[in-house]
């Protein structure tokens, strides 16, 4: 069985992310982060393999595999209920974890560019 450059590049990039992330506190810190991203671009990647395809063009797929992605989903949406602390509107203790929407987008949208380099790479490799 051969796997698809795309989907291994995606989630493994994925891995490489949350342990970064999660690099800044502990070890069940970086567990935990590589669960989560890496989780969540596996589910990612299972959908963009039913649509638009591991093969469509990079314009479809990066997008897909971004905004599909549970993770930027729950981002955003916590983003969006955490505006005002996001725009110092309001502050104070009950803004204490508004920067987590952002930080979760921030850990979405890489790991699809790097599936999309090692389609790329391996591509090149074969020609």
């Amino acid at each position: 069985m051969r796997l698809n450059p795309f989907a291994v590049g995606h989630v493994l990039g994925a891995v490489a992310i949350g342990a970064a992330i999660g690099s800044f506190e502990d070890w069940k810190a970086v567990a935990l982060c590589v669960v989560i991203v890496g989780g969540n671009a596996i589910v990612s990647t299972l959908i963009c393999w039913k649509w638009p395809g591991l093969g469509a063009p990079w314009w479809r797929l990066w997008p897909m595999a971004t905004f599909v992605n549970p993770l930027m989903v729950a981002g955003i949406a916590w983003s969006l209920d955490q505006w005002e602390c996001l725009t110092r509107v309001r502050t104070g203790w009950d803004c204490m974890l508004a920067f987590l929407g952002p930080l979760a987008i921030e850990a979405c949208v890489p790991p699809p560019l790097i599936g999309l380099a090692a389609r790329w790479w391996r591509a090149r490799r074969i020609a």
